[in-house]
């Protein structure tokens, strides 16, 4: 891809790709399709303004229309006319024949340069469409498709494959999509590719192993799907309901690492995703992920009960770790350095429960290696949140503060033959994460909803290093919604964040949801 040279007196020269023009294109495109205050605007409907999109869509009638009752500070606004009307008609359209989905564009603007990868300026376009169809009264499917495309080398090609172990995103691919049936007694089956998030962590969550991570870009990460079966049923017990899960996961899907010649991968590495714990100038080979054998597959169960006022689930997790260690294989005079996935038997249990305004939570996982790797860790989190909505000024509607501590200790001794010490786990061996949101009252900020979060991750296991976030999101009108703020890294170019201390940024997240 070509590139220019930008003036000096505007990024010094930095190297700004071609294809980010088209994004930048498109951006002001949408910006455009923003209606004006003077009657632009489709009328909102105050009951789902804070919903997400599957919530409308489960609020919505039986014919898929969404309501469209306005307030009565919006009485009197001139109708949607021209080009808005017709976006707007169309949307109504697609959520009658069961459709809805989302446009994102984002930019990412880093003021520093980086050994493995000198490019200042990303940006990504992603469009998502939904299908849920409901078939019997025991069967539906809903149907998700991507279609993406970046200047960050992130994407490539559209060829699938089953697992999904490739390095890159694909441009065009099927997202969590899946059938599901009633069957006799109240069970349900669900069955395709699924998203599982177990836990109650906001940064992270021993319990959570099935569905992995998308790692190419570390803060800006994606839950990925797995092809996985499930079977789900609540049991009516004394002492009240209990829901029942279990799940069968046959093929292994490892998470995806930030790319060889990517500024999340450390210059000092030449293994992506195992931080910088491996020499740079070591004999290191492709990752080996685990085969398709019977021995290979994956089971989960889980248990949920409310006792009293607390919320707590019990589970069990059969299969691999979605991250890889480091195996070392000498040969002579040599060694040779091999990404591989341990496997390991997870039990563990999480709570959480409301007192006043206070939401308190728990979890620990305890985690034995049983094969190769017959190392075995303790991972565990206490959290606390905080929500006032009786604030003392007109200005504020919700003020939210929320604090996780993340612990790790190694149970039995560690192999000598592996390094364990590298992952993106390890930020939350010791580290203290949390964030302060303040929610705007939408009389004083003329949006349907404005926030601004102050976010971040601090690591105690070595000299202090943390990950700080600044985000304001925006709201103007009903479906859209604008993000823009800063990642500030700090630390010592040997610790878990310092190793990412080039890539400070701005980023710009614009979604229209339809």
């Amino acid at each position: 891809m070509g590139e220019y040279r930008g003036r000096q007196g505007c990024g010094g020269g930095r190297r700004f790709p071609r294809g980010g023009r088209a994004f930048l294109a498109a951006a002001l495109i949408g910006a455009a399709m923003l209606p004006s205050a003077a009657g632009g605007q489709d009328a909102p409907n105050p009951g789902l303004a804070d919903t997400t999109t599957e919530e409308r869509a489960q609020a919505a009638p039986a014919t898929g229309e969404q309501p469209r009752d306005a307030p009565s500070s919006e009485v009197g606004r001139p109708p949607a006319s021209g080009f808005w009307a017709g976006m707007s008609q169309t949307a109504v359209q697609l959520r009658d024949l069961g459709l809805k989905g989302d446009m994102t564009y984002k930019n990412f603007s880093f003021f520093k340069d980086t050994p493995n990868d000198p490019r200042n300026f990303g940006n990504e376009g992603i469009f998502h469409l939904q299908w849920d169809r409901e078939l019997t009264e025991w069967a539906s499917f809903s149907i998700k498709g991507e279609a993406r495309q970046d200047d960050r080398r992130f994407t490539r090609g559209v060829r699938t494959r089953v697992p999904d172990n490739l390095l890159h995103r694909r441009m065009v691919d099927l997202m969590e999509s899946y059938l599901k049936l009633t069957l006799p007694g109240d069970t349900q089956l669900t069955m395709g590719k699924l998203i599982y998030t177990w836990g109650k962590g906001e940064f992270y969550s021993p319990t959570d192993n099935m569905s992995p991570y998308d790692y190419l870009d570390v803060i800006d990460r994606l839950k990925e799907p797995v092809y996985s079966g499930e079977l789900s049923k609540t049991f009516e017990t004394s002492t009240g309901p209990v829901d029942l899960s279990v799940i069968f996961i046959p093929f292994f899907t490892p998470a995806r690492d930030p790319l060889a010649q990517s500024r999340w991968t450390p210059a000092t590495t030449f293994i992506p995703g195992v931080g910088d714990s491996v020499p740079g100038d070591v004999n290191a080979q492709r990752r080996v992920t685990p085969g398709r054998e019977a021995k290979n597959m994956q089971y989960a169960v889980r248990a949920r009960k409310t006792i009293g006022k607390v919320d707590v689930s019990v589970s069990y997790f059969y299969g691999f770790e979605y991250l890889p260690v480091v195996q070392k294989n000498p040969t002579g005079s040599t060694t040779t350095f091999v990404p591989v996935y341990r496997h390991m038997q997870a039990p563990g249990i999480d709570f959480e429960t409301t007192v006043d305004k206070f939401v308190i939570k728990g979890e620990a996982a305890w985690k034995f290696g049983d094969r190769e790797l017959k190392d075995s860790r303790f991972q565990g989190l206490i959290g606390v949140r905080y929500t006032r909505d009786d604030i003392w000024t007109q200005w504020l509607k919700k003020l939210t503060v929320d604090f996780e501590h993340n612990r790790q200790e190694f149970i039995s001794s560690k192999n000598p033959q592996f390094i364990v010490s590298g992952s993106f786990l390890n930020g939350f061996r010791n580290s203290g994460s949390g964030g302060i949101e303040f929610e705007f009252n939408p009389d004083q900020t003329f949006n349907r909803e404005t926030k601004f979060r102050v976010a971040g991750s601090v690591d105690w296991s070595q000299s202090a290093n943390y990950w700080l976030q600044y985000q304001l999101t925006v709201k103007p009108v009903e479906d859209y919604t604008l993000e823009t703020g800063f990642d500030v890294f700090a630390g010592e170019q040997t610790t878990f964040w310092g190793e990412w201390r080039n890539n400070d940024r701005f980023y710009f997240k614009m979604t229209r949801l339809f």
